[in-house]
């Protein structure tokens, strides 16, 4: 009877391919499956050894094609999906068990994901250079404008990042294709394995490209791609990207003519966080704290230095602050109003001083005075002055407080002092969408073979 194992679970056979081999491989007579006599297995395709009725000369059918190396097709494609849909060999060895198929070791898969690391990486090039010739075409007297932001796949927060990878890209703004990519990397799994073990490190191509602080992959990759496109005659002009200030330093020390525009998706953050942070005190300042240890000149920032008393006595200003100053901040409803109001304010204005007027109408509208506001027609207050009332306040009614006034004067000064980069705001959506996309596709809890360095060679 031969070997059975054939009738057992299910194959992935190319119907095209078997119908083409089930012919004798001497007397050309056809074959017939119910004379299979065994198969061999490679991975999830393999050859059918059928019996010919009249001749009795067992025949080789292939039940899928092969590549110019020799290797099944199948295994191929189903390593790429492995990697396109961000699981590990053993993810994926237990999803062909459940559907009863041939199983692929993971010495294969390995392998397979090793060799298609270059191709990737030419595709993803390939991509970057078009995405670069399409947006020299669609920019306006060569302005390439373009959105950065980082990724790592261990979270940080504030001043605390320890990833051991990083990445970045830079997307173009008029059709949201990448234009480049980098990625930055503190170990090297092949170099730690043969370390561990005493071993000479041998020749291979090593992921190890980084060997200082996590949060400085960010300026790093920015200043190394902006180079790259500069060489490939796609020179970034207009970079739109959070309010990191390294980065943003090392940009402009390394090009004259770039400049940066904030993020909206940022500066409403910063916004809503300051609203929530109005009440609240703070004895120290961590930025002031840096430059200060480093005897350098504290740039300007959002200080958070608030209170030079006792600890104790934050307690009872804060409990008045929120009991009279700012108990209309209290209402969510409110904060979001003022929120809105900074925003449209901001997105509203086509030239700098368009925004800055904006930003200085903003507060005297919320405070019900509206002397000022003949030429504007999203005040309704003139039609109807006497039952005039505000849409998204509660109760309909105007801010009151002074102390909620003058902080909300200090912010509008804050973000006037913004103007240039705030004019024209971009957004890094696209790059925040890739960054998750790679968190999922790279989990860090599995091991899947980094393409960053035969992609940038």
């Amino acid at each position: 009877m031969g070997n059975q194992s054939w009738v057992l679970g299910r194959r992935i056979v190319e119907i095209d391919l078997l119908a083409l081999g089930m012919y004798c491989c001497i007397c050309k007579s056809p074959l017939h499956l119910s004379n299979t006599v065994g198969e061999k297995l490679f991975g999830l395709s393999g050859i059918l050894m059928i019996r010919c009725d009249l001749c009795d000369t067992v025949t080789d059918v292939q039940t899928g094609k092969r590549g110019p190396t020799g290797s099944y097709d199948i295994n191929t494609k189903a390593t790429i999906g492995m990697i396109h849909a961000g699981i590990g060999p053993i993810h994926l060895q237990n999803l062909l068990a459940e559907c009863n198929l041939p199983s692929i070791s993971e010495n294969t898969l390995r392998k397979k994901e090793k060799e298609l690391s270059k191709q990737i990486g030419e595709v993803a090039n390939t991509s970057c250079r078009i995405a670069q010739e399409e947006e020299k075409a669609q920019s306006n007297n060569s302005n390439v404008e373009a959105s950065f932001d980082c990724g790592w796949r261990k979270r940080g927060s504030g001043w605390n990042y320890n990833s051991n990878t990083g990445h970045s890209t830079f997307i173009e703004k008029e059709s949201g294709k990448v234009m480049s990519f980098d990625l930055r990397s503190k170990t090297c799994e092949t170099c730690e394995y043969h370390q561990s073990r005493k071993e000479t490190v041998p020749e291979h191509d090593c992921q190890l490209n980084w060997h200082r602080s996590s949060k400085a992959m960010e300026a790093d990759m920015a200043v190394a791609m902006a180079h790259r496109l500069k060489d490939d005659r796609c020179e970034i002009k207009v970079v739109h990207a959070d309010n990191n200030a390294s980065t943003t330093a090392r940009l402009q020390v390394e090009f004259d003519n770039i400049s940066k525009k904030d993020d909206q998706n940022h500066v409403k953050k910063g916004i809503s966080t300051t609203l929530h942070n109005i009440p609240k005190r703070s004895k120290t300042c961590e930025t002031c704290e840096y430059h200060q240890s480093r005897k350098e000149t504290v740039p300007e920032h959002d200080c958070q230095l608030n209170w030079h008393r006792s600890s104790k006595a934050m307690e009872a200003d804060m409990a008045v602050a929120m009991a009279h100053s700012y108990r209309e901040l209290q209402k969510d409803e409110t904060r979001q109003y003022i929120l809105r109001c900074f925003m449209y304010a901001i997105k509203g204005g086509e030239t700098e001083d368009d925004i800055k007027c904006n930003l200085e109408r903003m507060v005297p509208h919320v405070f019900c005075s509206h002397e000022k506001y003949e030429d504007v027609d999203w005040c309704t207050y003139d039609t109807d002055p006497e039952n005039f009332k505000y849409k998204s306040m509660p109760n309909g009614k105007p801010l009151t407080s002074d102390g909620l006034k003058e902080e909300l004067n200090s912010l509008v000064r804050k973000m006037i002092s913004m103007n240039e980069s705030i004019s024209e705001l971009g957004s890094t959506q696209a790059n925040e969408s890739f960054n998750q996309l790679v968190s999922v596709k790279a989990h860090k809890a599995r091991y899947l073979q980094q393409y960053s360095q035969s992609a940038n060679a």
